[in-house]
């Protein structure tokens, strides 16, 4: 998946979004991907999928498809968030590291 803010750099809501994404790194270990709505792609994508109200997070699939849409201000739980940064190519989830169980061995001895 891919997530993204859409902003504006200097306005009111530019420190918020700089300071929730670097919070957002800091706790979570993953990254948003900050897109300016002063450059050619951030105004395209805020044609594209309809955005009115900034900021905007995106999230959306490998092929483009928006999975979901945040507008304005306050944004959205970071553990909200997390579960689209989570996502890979082949749709399964990374983060934690799956725990094995092993039995223990027959040539362990048991008092």
């Amino acid at each position: 998946m891919r997530v993204l803010i859409l902003y504006h750099e200097r306005s009111e809501h530019g420190g918020i979004v700089t300071d929730y994404v670097a919070e957002f790194q800091r706790y979570k270990g993953k990254a948003i991907e900050l897109v300016s709505l002063e450059s050619a792609e951030g105004a395209d994508m805020a044609e594209l999928y309809s955005v009115t109200i900034y900021p905007a997070i995106l999230a959306m699939s490998e092929n483009g498809s928006l999975q979901h849409l945040w507008q304005g201000t306050p944004l959205p739980l970071m553990d909200e968030l997390s579960y689209y940064t989570m996502q890979t190519r082949d749709n399964r989830t990374i983060g934690h590291s799956p725990r094995i169980i092993m039995p223990p061995s027959s040539t362990t001895a048991v008092i």
